[in-house]
């Protein structure tokens, strides 16, 4: 990613719409983020992929994501426990018996089967996965699955935000809405930074995927912190002509970029 300077600092690029209060807008820190594709589609499980809708937003909370919807591999919070156990079971028609693999989780201490919390949650289907996610990065699969869950899509956790419609910072239910998109990892570039390989963002079904060793530094630093302003430009913006400077001060404002796939992250 190439880091552009001048010898001047820039305003922000949509200064006239951005609420954030900003005189001198200086650039403290880059990262790599990449959004969904230009134009809208439909994957092969049938769920729409869309480009990042643009505007600005302010950040609610961040933590970790469990789905009770589409996506299958995370209805189960990134770390939750995990196991894999023999099952005892009668053969139907006959006096013997056979072990069966069975694929379990825990749930407030107990270990649940996690057919239970969807049918598509079996042994087979979750050794397949973590097959695919160590082939990924070279590895064959280890015989033990790990003790811990690694599959969840949106990675150990997830910053959520919303369209302030009333300016005053905090999330209130009764009237705004809790976007769709969101910035998080994923387990393919979480393993790759586990794995010192080379991290490949791919494109979302609409979220802001980031560079799993600049989100947790964003984390760090405060910059997804509760009440944040994030600006999300069109795919026709391009990237501004900035000078870095490490030793501006909040408030911060998040800028995202989709088209260069950059995060810029502003301050005073």
């Amino acid at each position: 990613m190439q880091v552009m300077k001048m010898s001047e600092f820039t305003d922000l690029p949509n200064k006239k719409k951005t609420k954030a209060k900003a005189k001198i807008s200086k650039v403290v820190a880059v990262y790599y983020g990449c959004g969904g594709p230009p134009g809208s589609s439909v994957d092969e499980s049938g769920n729409k992929v869309d480009p990042t809708p643009a505007g600005e937003y302010v950040i609610q909370r961040i933590g970790p994501h469990v789905s009770h919807g589409k996506y299958v591999l995370s209805m189960i919070a990134w770390g939750t426990p995990t196991r894999m156990v023999k099952e005892v079971s009668a053969i139907p028609g006959t006096s013997e018996h056979e072990k069966n693999e069975v694929f379990q989780v825990q749930r407030n201490g107990k270990w649940i089967l996690g057919t239970n919390i969807h049918v598509d949650l079996n042994a087979a289907n979750v050794r397949e996965a973590y097959k695919a996610l160590f082939e990924g990065v070279g590895k064959p699969a280890p015989v033990e699955i790990p003790d811990k869950w690694l599959l969840n899509d949106f990675g150990p956790n997830t910053v959520y935000f919303f369209k302030d419609l009333d300016g005053n910072k905090k999330f209130d239910p009764k009237t705004e809405t809790i976007q769709q998109e969101m910035f998080h990892t994923t387990p393919d570039n979480e393993m790759q930074l586990a794995h010192k390989k080379e991290i490949v963002l791919d494109y979302s079904h609409g979220c802001i995927h980031v560079h799993p060793g600049h989100f947790r530094e964003m984390v760090k630093k405060r910059y997804f912190k509760t009440g944040a302003t994030v600006q999300i430009h069109k795919y026709t913006q391009t990237l501004p002509i900035y000078n870095l400077d490490e030793t501006a001060k909040p408030p911060y404002v998040i800028h995202f970029f989709p088209k260069p796939q950059t995060i810029l992250v502003y301050g005073q």
